[in-house]
């Protein structure tokens, strides 16, 4: 049998690198909504185009987060 390779949905190698990477974009994405919440300046396109950012780097962010957990639970549980 082959060794299986890295499944499609890891993003990193390391789950190290991927806890780092899911942490950043999620500090991202809740200062991009922040800045959007307290955000005078500008019209509705604006905020429009902050929000959707914020989103979409939250969820880059927890995609990170779920796959370094999930690499983490594979190598242990081969491990064992």
């Amino acid at each position: 049998m082959e060794p299986r390779g890295k499944p499609w949905w890891q993003l990193t190698n390391t789950p190290t690198m991927a806890l780092f990477l899911g942490w950043f974009w999620l500090v991202i994405g809740v200062a991009q909504t922040t800045l959007a919440a307290f955000d005078d300046d500008g019209g509705g396109a604006r905020r429009a185009v902050r929000l959707a950012l914020a989103v979409l780097t939250v969820l880059l962010g927890l995609g990170y987060l779920a796959s370094a957990f999930a690499h983490r639970r594979r190598t242990r549980d081969e491990q064992r």
